[in-house]
C-alpha cells in the first residue's frame, strides 16, 4: 500500500502577493519561507 502524500493548504484573504518573504516581500516570514523552500510554490494564481 502507498503511503498517503502530505498536503497543507495555506488560504489567506487580503494579502498581497509579495507580502511575505518567500515572494520578495519586507515582512519577515520564516517559517513560511522554510515551508516554501521544501514545497511547491504558486507564482500565478487568482
Amino acid at each position: 500500500m502507498a503511503d498517503r502524500p502530505n498536503i497543507l493548504l495555506i488560504l489567506n484573504d487580503d494579502m498581497g502577493f509579495s507580502d511575505i518573504g518567500c515572494y520578495g516581500g519586507e515582512v519577515q516570514t520564516p517559517s513560511l519561507d522554510s515551508l516554501a523552500a521544501r514545497g511547491l510554490r504558486f507564482t500565478q494564481f487568482y
